[in-house]
């Protein structure tokens, strides 16, 4: 009996990640889908349902069990724990990467598009390794402990327990059902079905990313190099540009019953007034190519003018040198005679690798403003953590100012909309009163906070209000700015 209640135990892990993720639109126990609608439906609903409960059976787990019951009087039991360990932690970190990224980006994870982000992620955990962090490593810590005690137990349990036929008799429906699954679905609803297996999918990810990257090896690069339609195209005026990505700023704003009553309201109240300055606006609705994060690549594929479309793509191009002269937006201005400025407020950079260089290449960056630059003293919010957008900005554009008086284009995308969405709060009447001596931290920076959707609709608030704010005190005639929404919020239905 301690045999099977570890085993229940042991799988259900695998898919409570997911559930948590899941738990404001999934049902624990699903029980409707059983007793409720035609019987056809219901027995569809025994082997593939999008509802995120635990109630499920990881078929490697289960192949795993069996083997264990043959084989444990072969092997010594030490080899057999740490063998049987070794193998479920690879199954589990496997199934939380997948399910994590699926929840966030909401498409089937890739290790060829998502290793950048994977290790970004381990970067920006360590480097602000606060209370948050540090609870997180400890309860990661502790499960590993209590997976390799439980193990232990269930490997003594498997020498110990003697099936008789009823087991057998369940062990081959649940064995069915596992290879009607995965046979009729194959890896195509690995999230959704009740009868997974994450060495199947683990495989395809594998063989998927190669053939990705070997598919990506065979563009032309030098012909899409040498396709310059604009050429010959230039400016009679030279306004100044800003290029302005807004983290976050997704459509939901626009569609969430909870968000667009307030949210129309005040772009309204936005819109007059820059309207009473004698300033024109257009707005429309665009698709990015990624949801919940990723946001670079979302601005490329504006700045590029082509659906980069994932991770992998980008981080290609990146690393092509042809793309390093290819006719983007900001080559082509810099071609008209304009410096292109980039501004990259994080205070945590310095303790990061950033190859500078290639980025300025890529993106045709004649100089970055860097937070180390901005002689900063005042309040450090949310992520990164920064200083409040409306200093960044203002600074930059005081920065260059000073510098010249030639024409200009400023690349500056938003921190204060980034998830945990830790807001400043206010506006200052000048962007310099927030550097006031007061080096405290506001909110928490931690990306792995549960975001709130109120806090959400507050930094977007923000984000629109100081940059109406920055155009009517700061922004001169003719000036251009370009005001993109990145990508969805992450985590939000």
């Amino acid at each position: 009996m301690n045999f099977i209640l570890l085993f229940l135990l042991l799988n259900s892990l695998f898919f409570l990640p997911r559930y948590i993720l899941e738990r404001k639109t999934s049902t624990f126990f699903p029980y409707k889908g059983f007793l409720e609608g035609p019987v056809k439906e219901r027995i569809q609903f025994v082997i593939n349902r999008f509802n995120y409960d635990i109630f499920r059976i990881s078929v490697d787990f289960l192949l795993l069990s069996i083997l264990l019951l043959f084989f444990n009087n072969k092997l010594p039991q030490q080899t057999l724990h740490i063998g049987f360990f070794g193998i479920y932690c690879l199954l589990m970190i496997y199934q939380v990467y997948y399910h994590a990224f699926e929840n966030i980006y909401k498409v089937e994870p890739l290790f060829y598009r998502d290793y950048l982000l994977l290790k970004t992620g381990v970067q920006i955990f360590f480097r602000e390794f606060n209370t948050i962090n540090i609870l997180l490593a400890a309860g990661v810590l502790v499960l590993f402990v209590g997976i390799y005690m439980l193990i232990g137990l269930f490997v003594e349990s498997a020498i110990a327990f003697l099936p008789g036929t009823f087991f057998w008799v369940i062990i081959g429906v649940l064995v069915f059902l596992s290879c009607y699954s995965l046979f009729t679905y194959n890896y195509k609803a690995f999230g959704k079905i009740v009868f997974p297996s994450q060495l199947q999918s683990l495989i395809r990810n594998i063989a998927f990313s190669l053939t990705t990257k070997k598919q990506i090896g065979k563009v032309d690069f030098e012909k899409l190099k040498s396709y310059r339609p604009y050429q010959d195209y230039k400016l009679e005026v030279t306004p100044n540009i800003y290029f302005i990505p807004i983290e976050s700023y997704g459509r939901i704003m626009y569609d969430h019953p909870d968000l667009k009553g307030s949210y129309k309201d005040y772009m309204l109240q936005l819109q007059e007034s820059l309207q009473k300055a004698q300033w024109y606006s257009a707005t429309n609705l665009s698709l990015s190519p990624i949801t919940g994060g990723a946001s670079w690549v979302s601005y490329s594929s504006a700045m590029f003018g082509m659906d980069i479309k994932d991770q992998g793509i980008y981080l290609t191009l990146l690393n092509r040198p042809e793309m390093h002269d290819y006719q983007h937006l900001m080559r082509w201005i810099k071609g008209n005679g304009y410096t292109n400025y980039r501004v990259a407020p994080i205070a945590g950079f310095k303790g990061m690798k950033i190859p500078w260089d290639n980025y300025s290449s890529f993106y045709a960056i004649d100089e970055w403003i860097k937070y180390e630059d901005m002689n900063y003293t005042g309040p450090l919010i949310g992520f990164g953590p920064c200083p409040p957008d409306q200093y960044s900005l203002g600074f930059a554009k005081d920065f260059i100012k000073q510098k010249q008086s030639s024409p200009f284009c400023l690349f500056f995308i938003t921190q204060n909309s980034h998830s945990p969405f830790n807001d400043p709060g206010a506006i200052r009447n000048k962007w310099s009163d927030w550097s006031d001596g007061t080096q405290v931290f506001q909110g928490s920076s931690s990306i792995f906070v549960n975001p709130k959707l109120e806090d959400y609709a507050e930094a977007i608030r923000y984000q629109m209000s100081f940059l109406t704010d920055f155009i009517l005190k700061e922004g001169t005639e003719d000036d251009i700015f370009f005001l993109i929404g990145d990508h969805q919020p992450p985590t939000f239905p």
